[in-house]
């Protein structure tokens, strides 16, 4: 599930403009309608659509969409984008689990000892921390 706020899964994807997350947060469709289904089989993808999330109860339909969808998938990922952004502190409550991932080229100890307190202040259980864009 691509939940970030700027959209880089779903960019990457090139769903730009699709209808995704955003509409099912809006109560405009269910996520089965939302789901794309990828070239790897039993992989699928939910984009991030095209609109911020704005309609009264969006909070109230994504805790029952993730519901349907833990009973659906046995593994649901979701980008969340900055550990403070609306998106990461809103899955923060709903996922099992949290990583986070940490560049070693845009962060530095306070900053990933900051997101790791604002995950937790979200109600995030943090499993770990992966890092990216090490130079080996």
């Amino acid at each position: 599930i691509d939940s970030n706020e700027v959209s880089a899964l779903t960019h990457d994807q090139g769903l730009t403009g699709q209808s995704g997350l955003s509409d099912l947060v809006n109560g405009r469709a269910p996520w089965e309608s939302l789901i794309t289904h990828g070239e790897a089989p039993g992989l699928d993808f939910l984009p991030s659509g095209s609109e911020s999330w704005t309609q009264w109860g969006g909070l109230e339909r994504l805790l029952a969409a993730a519901a349907e969808m833990k009973q659906h998938y046995q593994f649901v990922c979701v980008s969340s984008g900055e550990a403070t952004s609306d998106p990461s502190h809103a899955w923060s409550g709903l996922c099992d689990g949290s990583y986070l991932l940490v560049s070693l080229k845009g962060a530095n100890g306070k900053v990933a000892e900051s997101a790791v307190a604002e995950l937790r202040n979200s109600g995030a259980r943090l499993l770990g921390c992966i890092v990216t864009e090490a130079d080996g």
